[in-house]
């Protein structure tokens, strides 16, 4: 299934920007959760020191294994640069994107009574699990305060659920973003 997508010939959004990734309607916010080779997987067990099955899904087992650190990030190549290197990264579709505060009440858009975390990630929201927000490093200093905001919100949810909560961070001559960080 498509988690998301970049237009060849992107659409225009009410701004007049072109809008750079898509979603397919009606998904809603959701991690992403690619599959997991077996060679990754032998990262991961050697990074970390535990035993990942080399079959079967890893999603799942991780689920049972909250020692193992998780990486929220902002993007699906983000996400899979972290997993080429051994650590487990897992793809939000942007920095306020982790937590559902909003739902849909006949027709009309409402705020929720009780946020919550979006599928993918919340399965992974264990008591103890380290999180380890890697966001991007921007250089304008409004983009840097609305990141912040982002940041600070889902570490508040994600402590909620039990997790540790640190901030990955990085010099921005290193890169924006974990994955430019990872090529440099």
């Amino acid at each position: 299934s498509i988690w998301q997508g970049k237009a060849e010939f992107p659409r225009i959004d009410k701004d007049g920007h072109p809008v750079k990734y898509e979603y397919p309607m009606g998904q809603g916010a959701t991690a992403y959760r690619p599959p997991i080779p077996p060679d990754i997987r032998q990262l991961i067990s050697e990074r970390y020191g535990v035993q990942v099955p080399l079959e079967g899904s890893f999603w799942e087992w991780l689920q049972h294994h909250p020692e193992v650190p998780v990486l929220p990030t902002e993007g699906a190549k983000k996400a899979l640069s972290l997993l080429s290197q051994g650590y487990v990264g897992l793809a939000l579709l942007g920095v306020n994107s982790g937590v559902l505060k909003n739902e849909t009440i006949g027709g009309e858009k409402v705020r929720k009574l009780h946020p919550e975390l979006v599928p993918g990630l919340n399965a992974l929201a264990t008591s103890g699990r380290p999180m380890i927000l890697a966001f991007d490093q921007d250089a304008k200093p409004k983009t840097r305060q609305n990141v912040t905001r982002a940041q600070l919100d889902l570490a508040f949810w994600l402590s909620q659920a039990g997790c540790t909560v640190s901030l990955a961070q990085w010099n921005q001559s290193e890169g924006k973003g974990i994955d430019d960080v990872i090529v440099q």
